[in-house]
């Protein structure tokens, strides 16, 4: 940034990238709370950075800090939501019976309820609680399903209907559907 070999912008990225890279060194050592407080600080550097958010959602789950990692998750899924924070946000409320968890997933999708990610989100938190009439819907909701949704069809159809050949068909064309989106790295390939 010093040597304008960066924008502003690019380079407080990859400040923040750099700094997630030492809290994630510092989590596989155990260092959590340095490592908390490096992603915290990479996240102020770039706010709604994915990473950042996981890790520290992670660390306050692990710590048994609840309500902090569902403030975190909150946020990074009112910015944008993604697979990641979903799954991020079900192991955090797995203690939930699933009729709470289903009400609290609704709660959670909140603006971005009509958004394939909330869907599937839905889709999940409902077929978990057996509603499957529900769970259908969501899917459906989607229109041209990834291979989450798929697979889910294919659990639904198998849960609902005792329809192994139906959910086989399902796991077949989420075999053969091209790969969800996925960040990955320009330089070392890494997802």
């Amino acid at each position: 940034i010093k040597h304008r070999a960066l924008g502003p912008g690019a380079g407080t990225r990859a400040r923040a990238a750099v700094v997630m890279a030492q809290a994630e060194e510092a989590d596989k050592s155990g260092r959590k709370d340095t490592a908390l407080e490096l992603a915290q600080s990479a996240a102020k550097l770039a706010p709604g950075f994915l990473p950042a958010a996981l890790l520290q959602a992670e660390i306050y789950r692990d710590k048994g800090e609840k309500r902090r990692a569902l403030k975190v998750l909150t946020s990074a899924w009112t910015r944008t939501p993604h697979a990641g924070i979903a799954d991020a946000w079900r192991k955090t409320e797995d203690d939930l019976a699933p009729a709470e968890r289903l009400r609290a997933a609704e709660k959670f999708a909140g603006p971005h309820r009509a958004h394939p990610e909330g869907r599937l989100l839905l889709a999940r938190a409902a077929l978990d609680g057996g509603e499957f009439t529900r769970a259908r819907a969501e899917l459906e909701q989607i229109g041209a399903l990834g291979r989450r949704g798929l697979r889910l069809m294919a659990e639904l159809d198998e849960r609902q209907y005792g329809d192994q050949a139906g959910g086989h068909q399902w796991l077949e064309r989420a075999a053969k559907a091209p790969p969800e989106v996925a960040w990955r790295c320009g330089q070392c390939g890494q997802s």
